[in-house]
């Protein structure tokens, strides 16, 4: 009710200069509640911990216990859930008296661990048997508080609104502290107890105690925090699909340098010759193992090709880092552009709308005419369709940065207008693409090493025996090597050529993509001077001269010093000299943008 009541006197009622407008009664009171709250329960929690160490003084057994707490306070905000009960003062308080409530079972269960560990060296045994034994106290007091609290959680009577939020929560917490104890508490007794004579605490627990205080809910912070550009950023790189895709790619090359070697198969074969007779005047049979061989040098240098390659997809990927981050970060500056815009349409919408209505009451007491009647209409209907065109295009940013980010979820971004720092390279060997093209161009100066090398002889090796299954048969060995020299090298010689004029073109891209970008930074840096001069210019001057033409304008069209004809066309020049601030802002921080990430 208070937000339709603000929003009435935003855009209907006109306060005067010097006054001001407050809420009062139930709504106050809830304001300072909170306020209140939002200091009771961490120092209710705090303190809980606090008694619960001098009361074992040990910090183990007291986090062991304090686990109830976020156990607990599951089943409070699920209950809420259940029963469609907002989060109230009632239910704060309720969170607080659950929270020293849920301790009780950790406390019995602990003390009873604790007693019998003289009687049991096995520590599973031990809880499995103390947990067995203190089921029926543990269920005894939650439930005693449970139902004590039951009669509070179903009341209809007067005052009812205060005690079910209160109630609900406590009945709620208790059920889910008191089975997930049973449960929780003495698996932390044990991972606890193994690890009591180390220095420190184990992965596990830590790990264990983490997730159960992240279950705790959170009074004092908004769930539903603003993204900021440097957490996109952060989201881009471990969630955007082409990311993925290219450090997949650098997988797969760093994987493939060991194919260098890539000696042909081994052929084993079998065969005879009956006209190879042996003594005993029997055919011999003959088998034997037949391997190829390049020469060693053209493998060694296939392997620096691949390597060459390994790192020329790792330059890939840093360039495409490079494009999607320079991405992420336009989609993010036009969606904080199209937010401002649509702030500005609605500050003027309500202005717009109050004249509007101010206009019509005078045509109808004769006041003005009806020109001025269908002006004001005219320039309301006028704003609000640049209002929902400023939605539209809002929208559609916004699901651009959702896609760069491989996002579905809701997405709220950071209304504070992001100031890039401006970023010069001043050695331009450190880019990702003259890197990139040093990497190709030693792969191609390595590639015309491979050609060179394909015209060296190959080498043969034969390992062969032979026998036969006649009498006094004998076994013949045999061994056969050979060279395979190339005679006709004329087509290799023509890849030798190309691969050597390959060379010699990528040096010249790399020379000619270093001059670009000189000339590219070098335009851009003076863009960036001229559009520094209107930014400037507006913040010097321009903001102060727009928020005057608008206090003028009101002040003048109230006194009835200008017609709204007039009062329209102040407001038109305060508004032309606020879009162009935030057109002029806007190209100011692309600019910078290209700059910082300057890829062709």
């Amino acid at each position: 009710m208070v937000d339709d009541i603000q929003a009435i006197v935003a855009n209907e009622i006109e306060v005067p200069e010097g006054y001001r407008v407050d809420y009062g009664g139930q709504f106050e009171n809830l304001q300072q509640a909170r306020s209140r709250l939002m200091i009771a329960v961490p120092i209710a929690l705090f303190l809980i911990f606090v008694l619960l160490y001098f009361a074992f003084s040990s910090a183990r057994d007291a986090i062991m216990i304090y686990s109830a707490i976020p156990l607990s306070a599951i089943g409070g905000v699920f209950l809420l859930w259940v029963r469609d009960m907002p989060f109230s003062i009632s239910a704060g308080v309720g969170f607080i008296a659950l929270f020293g409530i849920a301790v009780l079972n950790g406390i019995v269960l602990i003390e009873h661990f604790k007693s019998m560990e003289s009687k049991y060296t096995n520590l599973k045994e031990l809880v499995f048997i103390g947990a067995k034994e203190r089921l029926r106290p543990v269920l005894l007091t939650a439930s005693a508080a449970a139902l004590g609290f039951l009669p509070m959680a179903i009341s209809s009577s007067a005052g009812a609104e205060v005690q079910r939020p209160l109630a609900t929560v406590v009945v709620g917490g208790l059920i889910t502290a008191t089975f997930l104890t049973l449960f929780v508490l003495p698996v932390l007794y044990v991972l606890f107890k193994e690890k009591k004579n180390t220095s420190g605490l184990s992965p596990k627990v830590i790990t264990s105690v983490l997730l159960l205080f992240l279950a705790l809910p959170t009074f004092a912070q908004d769930q539903n925090e603003s993204l900021t550009l440097e957490a996109a950023l952060e989201l881009a790189e471990s969630r955007n699909l082409q990311l993925m895709a290219a450090q997949k790619s650098t997988e797969a090359a760093v994987a493939r340098q060991s194919a260098g070697w890539n000696i042909d198969k081994t052929t084993v074969y079998y065969g005879f010759d009956k006209n190879d007779i042996a003594e005993n005047n029997v055919y011999n049979r003959v088998w034997g193992v037949s391997q190829q061989f390049a020469f060693p040098s053209l493998y060694g240098a296939q392997k620096n090709v691949l390597q060459d390659i390994a790192l020329i997809k790792q330059q890939e990927a840093e360039l495409e880092k490079m494009k999607v981050r320079a991405e992420v970060s336009k989609a993010f500056l036009t969606v904080q552009h199209f937010q401002s815009l649509g702030d500005h349409y609605e500050f003027l919408d309500s202005l717009y709308a109050v004249f509007a209505n101010a206009a019509n009451r005078r045509f109808e007491t004769g006041e003005t005419n009806y020109l001025e009647k269908l002006t004001a209409a005219g320039k309301l209907q006028e704003i609000r369709l640049k209002k929902s065109e400023t939605a539209q295009n809002y929208a559609v940013a916004l699901n651009q940065l959702k896609l760069l980010l491989n996002w579905e979820d809701e997405l709220t971004v950071s209304r504070t207008l992001t100031d890039l720092e401006l970023v010069v390279l001043e050695e331009w060997d450190s880019h990702p693409g003259i890197q990139y093209y040093e990497g190709i161009a030693i792969q191609a100066s390595h590639q015309v090493q491979v050609e060179k090398r394909k015209l060296l002889p190959d080498i043969s090796i034969d390992l062969f025996r032979g026998t036969n299954p006649g009498p006094d048969a004998k076994v013949y060995p045999g061994f056969q090597t050979g060279l395979s020299i190339p005679l006709f090298f004329g087509s290799q010689k023509s890849e030798i050529n190309a691969a050597q004029f390959q060379q010699e073109q990528i040096a010249l891209q790399s020379e000619g993509y270093q001059n670009l970008l000189q000339s590219k930074t070098t335009q851009l840096q003076s863009q960036l001077a001229q559009q520094e001069q209107v930014i400037d210019y507006y913040e010097a001057e321009g903001k102060t001269l727009s928020e005057q033409l608008i206090q003028q304008a009101q002040l003048s069209y109230k006194e009835g010093e200008i017609d709204f004809l007039q009062y329209a066309q102040l407001l038109e020049n305060s508004r032309t000299i606020t879009l162009h601030y935030l057109q002029s802002r806007y190209e100011y921080q692309l600019t910078i943008l290209k700059i910082n990430y300057l890829i062709d």
